[in-house]
């Protein structure tokens, strides 16, 4: 894994299909939301809003944690606390 933003990582699983991936991380999502924060801090709540993006023939880096990265910013959007894995345009 790697730090790419104040609070954002990336984490890599390789062999892993996007529905295997996602599986994952739903599950770590559920065990950091269960976690209890407030011996940290009274209040605190930690969630995971996650992208999952499966690498495509011959694609960059930069483009598949550009498609990541988009896919993270959808789960924010449609509430947080949440795993996206297919890109779903938002609809006006």
């Amino acid at each position: 894994h790697a730090r790419f933003g104040g609070e954002e990582f990336a984490i890599i699983l390789p062999g892993a299909t996007r529905e295997e991936a996602h599986v994952t991380m739903d599950k770590l999502r559920e065990i950091v939301a269960g976690y209890s924060w407030e011996i940290i801090a009274p209040g605190l709540a930690v969630t995971i809003s996650a992208g999952i993006a499966e690498v495509e023939k011959d694609e960059s880096m930069s483009a598949l944690l550009h498609r990541a990265d988009t896919l993270m910013y959808q789960a924010k959007r449609g509430g947080r606390n949440q795993v996206a894995s297919i890109f779903v345009p938002a609809t006006e």
